[in-house]
């Protein structure tokens, strides 16, 4: 059957975003009622960084539409790392903070607001999110938040547990968590169809690529993950699915498709499938107004499934 742009589903990910949000609103009064106030999320975040304080911004109108209470604390990129481990540790210890987030700065605005290295950069986010308290890490920043997604699929994929009928007890980076709803959404959220589906995911980063891969082992499906040594031609032909996370702007040609495959697309702020890739697709997902605004409710989510009540 040949496909055509008339034909393929549009995601519009800010109705499903907001539906998520809406459908938030009984969780957080029962939130409200067991603990006897409402959930609160804490965001450290450099004021110097444009990004991080227009996330921060969109993040906090998000939680104060479903009533939770959004704290925010900017730190300068120039302080001393001890300040901004500080404020880490205390977020940890006080049990008034349900979900700690800690936006993280484009590598470029660390560089020339501090002077300092890449690698120095890299070792400052390192040491930074290491130190988040696993159970309030609604972000899925620390590195052991990664490495138990790791240890659940693997056991998924060895056969010692069986899949997962839902995620909706574990706590997946946001955006991760934003590609599995919508890959759901896009087979009428049959899990069991979406086990009949081969994922291949371009993109291994540790907050998306990798995490997303794992949530989809947990669900039984088969997912592959490539870097970008990867040759497009050789593993997208077959794949059912495409997640692309890449960063690379226009990276997808229309020849690698599938006639009928599924498209999410994780880039931002372009498209990282060429536009006449829509045309043999049966579902995709936009850029700007896809994965976005999904991965922005997730993140709420994971504080009501982080909090143990």
């Amino acid at each position: 059957m040949q496909y055509n742009a008339s034909m393929a589903t549009r995601f519009d990910g800010k109705t499903f975003g907001a539906a998520k949000l809406a459908a938030l609103d009984d969780q957080v009064a029962q939130f409200q009622e067991r603990v006897g106030r409402v959930p609160t999320i804490l965001s450290i975040f450099p004021y110097e960084d444009t990004a991080s304080v227009l996330y921060t911004k969109l993040k906090r109108q998000d939680a104060q539409s479903v009533g939770m209470k959004y704290a925010t604390q900017p730190l300068s990129m120039k302080e001393d790392i001890d300040v901004w481990m500080r404020a880490v540790q205390e977020a940890n210890a006080n049990p008034k903070v349900d979900g700690l987030i800690v936006q993280k700065p484009a590598r470029g605005e660390f560089l020339k607001v501090t002077g300092k290295s890449k690698e120095q950069y890299y070792s400052w986010w390192s040491a930074i999110v290491e130190s988040i308290d696993v159970s309030k890490d609604v972000d899925g920043l620390s590195p052991h938040t990664l490495l138990e997604l790791a240890r659940l699929s693997d056991r998924v994929n060895r056969g010692t547990d069986q899949p997962h009928d839902s995620l909706d007890a574990v706590v997946l980076p946001a955006t991760a968590q934003a590609i599995i709803d919508v890959a759901l959404e896009a087979v009428n959220n049959d899990v069991e169809t979406l086990r009949q589906k081969k994922v291949v995911l371009l993109g291994t980063s540790v907050i998306v690529g990798r995490p997303a891969t794992y949530g989809f082992w947990m669900l039984g499906v088969e997912a592959e993950m490539h870097g970008s040594n990867a040759d497009p031609a050789e593993v997208l032909p077959s794949a059912d699915i495409v997640v692309s996370a890449t960063g690379q702007t226009d990276l997808i040609s229309p020849k690698w498709i599938k006639d009928g495959a599924i498209l999410l697309d994780v880039g931002a702020p372009k498209a990282e499938f060429q536009a006449a890739c829509y045309e043999k697709a049966s579902f995709y997902t936009p850029v700007p107004g896809g994965i976005g605004p999904v991965t922005r409710a997730c993140l709420l989510e994971n504080v009501l499934k982080k909090k143990e009540w």
